[in-house]
């Protein structure tokens, strides 16, 4: 099966953003550092909620040439965490000393600070600090048309279930068992009958441990709330939801009450999770303290992480809107850095793409709209896209080269989940509804072939290859309608049956632990040739090309080499895979042509 090692401009994306801000060059000035917004805040506030966002950001790039999903979570982490503690030792000293509020984070190279603007400028001067980022509070997307049904026992496999062929799934004995899903969001009603057995915190009917499965990122009253009353409170050590937002989520991911409710995608997979908002607000230290939580899960005191129990899949069905402040470079390309480290520990990492559509480009930049994040549009029962869902293109900082995004789509209109009460809702639409169908497939794929647990790339380039393909009348980015990927659909609606399928014909390198690139191929996006080089000859190789259909259009077989040069000549402009089979094991990936 297809295996996408990365596309050369994901590599950058990080130092691309950051260089074109010309953070390194306000070392000379450091009043420039600070975020004008900061400035106009203190204004009407004593103490602003900043980042400290420190100039050398660790490189874990050495990740990718490990298979093991346990051993990249490790090194990912250790590597991370000896970064901070050497980086951040002065700038800790001096917030501890001046007794200044502070959260220093290792996922990122960053310290959530609040405090004055007299001690920001201060901060300032600290030759570490690239940048003093805002730390703006905003509203998540939330779904709409929502109605609230009592518990009403029997009912018919839901019709996204359906629709995705999970069902069919379920009936070769997989429905997700051996994976562990993630959920950050408003919170969970952990012991709702749809979710509390597969909760990684519940033990039995009389013990529950929610050690390492549990983490609150709410600290205290957003300044969006109208008031202090939250109903779980603030540093809640059992999951709770403040909004409903999150139990409905988890309920498409593995839901399932034994008696008929049948609602989640795969209803054996264990699922944790993280509140990242107050109420239906998050700003992006919650997010990222909860992307944190994920690399290395924590004990109930929030000590003692251990990246072992990091789950395989998250679910964001959440955004950082730009239009209430979430606007900031700088903060974009550190939350995006903390989802390239997560994906680098093996962790794959699903986004709801926003509902603000139906125009082009409505994707945002935050969290929908990274690059390395999988990104997913709604659709309804007839495969029609729904029309709030966001859509492409998003253009690669700088670069100014559109990307596809979404990368898929999934059921999202008039979804029936649970939510807290003990209750059912349906007719919930959002593209918050599509991204759990799709974490809870790739529940069922790593359930198929445990080779692909931690093999984000793999697992992406199965899900799209898989997909339904569906065409458009839209016309964004100046693609043509009859385009597969497009920037409504991406690669299509997702296919569970099909994409357990592939799976299970999945080849991965024979090393098992830690391997090397079998081949280069480059340059990646191509036009006229791809290079195909490697540092051992071979008695044969074969080398094919697929469309982003899944069709071969493209197959050439060299022996006894250690270069190929592919002709892409007869190829049109547009998303091709490669797969290179050898005596030593199969690599595939992702290519542009141009």
């Amino acid at each position: 099966m297809l295996i996408s090692n990365f596309l050369l401009m994901k590599k950058y994306i990080f130092s691309i953003v950051f260089l074109s801000m010309g953070i390194i060059s306000n070392a000379q000035n450091p009043i420039s550092k600070i975020e004008e917004s900061l400035f106009e805040k203190s204004t009407h506030q004593s103490e602003m909620e900043c980042l400290l966002i420190l100039k050398e950001q660790a490189d874990v790039s050495f990740a990718t040439k490990i298979s093991s999903k346990e051993q990249k979570g490790a090194y990912v982490f250790t590597t991370l965490k000896n970064h901070a503690e050497k980086s951040q030792l002065r700038l800790l000293d001096f917030l501890k000393n001046e007794k200044i509020k502070h959260h220093n984070f290792l996922i990122v190279n960053a310290i959530y600070v609040k405090t004055s603007l007299k001690n920001i400028r201060i901060l300032a001067d600290f030759s570490e600090i690239a940048i003093i980022a805002d730390n703006p509070w905003t509203h998540f997307d939330e779904p709409k048309n929502a109605s609230l049904l009592a518990n009403e026992g029997d009912r018919t496999i839901e019709w996204g279930i359906q629709n995705i062929k999970a069902d069919s799934v379920w009936l070769q004995g997989n429905k997700g068992q051996g994976v562990v899903i993630g959920g950050q969001d408003t919170g969970y009603q952990w012991d709702h009958p749809a979710l509390k057995k597969t909760y990684r915190g519940y033990i039995d009917s009389t013990t529950t441990d929610h050690s390492y499965s549990w983490h609150d990122a709410i600290h205290g009253q957003s300044p969006l709330s109208k008031d202090s009353l939250n109903p779980c409170g603030f540093n809640t050590k059992a999951p709770c939801d403040d909004f409903g937002h999150g139990t409905h989520t988890m309920g498409t991911m593995v839901g399932d009450d034994g008696i008929g409710n049948q609602i989640g995608v795969a209803p054996s997979a264990r699922w944790v999770a993280c509140r990242n908002m107050e109420r239906g607000n998050g700003s992006p230290t919650t997010y990222i303290e909860s992307f944190e939580w994920f690399l290395a899960p924590t004990d109930k005191d929030n000590k003692n992480p251990n990246p072992k129990k990091a789950p395989h899949v998250i679910n964001n069905s959440w955004y950082c809107s730009p239009e209430e402040g979430c606007n900031s470079q700088a903060v974009s390309a550190l939350m995006e850095l903390a989802v390239n480290n997560l994906k680098k520990a093996g962790v794959f990492v699903v986004i709801s793409a926003g509902n603000a559509g139906s125009g082009c480009g409505t994707i945002p930049e935050a969290a929908s709209g990274f690059e390395s994040g999988f990104t997913v549009g709604a659709s309804d029962v007839n495969d029609a896209i729904g029309s709030f869902s966001s859509r492409g293109p998003k253009m690669f900082g700088d670069l100014q080269k559109p990307y596809i995004k979404p990368n898929v789509v999934a059921p999202g209109v008039n979804i029936r989940s649970c939510v807290p009460g003990n209750a059912y809702a349906a007719g919930w639409n959002g593209t918050s509804m599509a991204g759990p169908h799709v974490a809870g497939v790739v529940a069922l794929v790593i359930s198929a072939n445990s080779k692909l647990a931690g093999q984000v790339d793999a697992i992406e380039n199965i899900i799209e290859m898989s997909a339904l393909k569906l065409t458009t009348t839209d016309t964004c980015g100046g693609l043509k309608n009859n385009v597969v990927p497009n920037f409504t659909f991406g690669y299509g609606r997702i296919n569970a049956l099909a994409a357990v399928k592939a799976a299970k014909t999945y080849l991965s390198n024979t090393n098992d632990t830690t391997q090397d690139t079998l081949f280069n191929v480059f340059p990646n996006p191509a036009n006229a040739i791809l290079n195909i080089r490697t540092e051992q000859q071979n008695e044969k190789l074969e080398i094919s090309i697929y469309n982003a259909l899944g069709k071969k259009v493209l197959t050439q077989i060299e022996k006894n080499t250690q270069q190929v040069i592919f002709s892409l000549e007869s190829l049109s402009v547009g998303t091709y895979f490669y797969e290179i089979q050898s005596e030593k094991g199969v690599q595939s990936g992702k290519f542009l042509k141009f």
